[in-house]
């Protein structure tokens, strides 16, 4: 039984005002900062995806299915997730978790053929990192230490 239920889905016009005004923790800008135009177009390769809590919009992420260019631990086919963000009104409530336990089966339709996926989330981003790994990410216990915020863990969910 779902302890929070949250839904997840693609990115719509209507949510884009409400993805802009998410926001996080000060501590938190440097790993989860959104440092794109949500507006400006997807770059290739990634899509937008909504957290939602009774039809609003709590929290968001980005599927990157050209992950594996920029980390060598990565196949073709393994996407990433990024960007991951609860609004800071609505962390510590358990939003993050429930959205990671249903990451897995959500994936599926977004990356059909990828045998799992892959997120980054820096070690000192303690709340994020017990929030994946109780919604079911798995640490691979090896660190990606060539991002531009210090080591951070390499998480895994399978999908197949």
């Amino acid at each position: 039984m779902l302890r929070n239920p949250v839904t997840i889905e693609p990115l719509a016009n209507e949510d884009i005002t409400a993805v802009q005004g998410l926001t996080v923790k000060p501590f938190q800008k440097v790993y989860a900062d959104q440092t794109f135009d949500i507006s400006a177009g997807l770059e290739a390769g990634f899509s937008v995806h909504v957290i939602k809590k009774k039809g609003s919009v709590v929290g968001m992420f980005r599927v990157d299915t050209r992950f594996h260019f920029d980390h060598a631990f990565a196949k073709a086919d393994t996407p990433g997730v990024r960007s991951f963000i609860i609004d800071q009104d609505k962390q510590d409530q358990g939003m993050g978790t429930e959205a990671c336990r249903m990451m897995s089966f959500y994936l599926r339709g977004v990356a059909p053929m990828a045998r799992g996926a892959y997120m980054l989330v820096n070690v000192n981003n303690v709340g994020a990192y017990k929030a994946c790994s109780r919604g079911g990410w798995g640490d691979t216990g090896e660190k990606y230490i060539l991002g531009h915020t210090g080591p951070q863990h390499i998480l895994w969910i399978p999908l197949r």
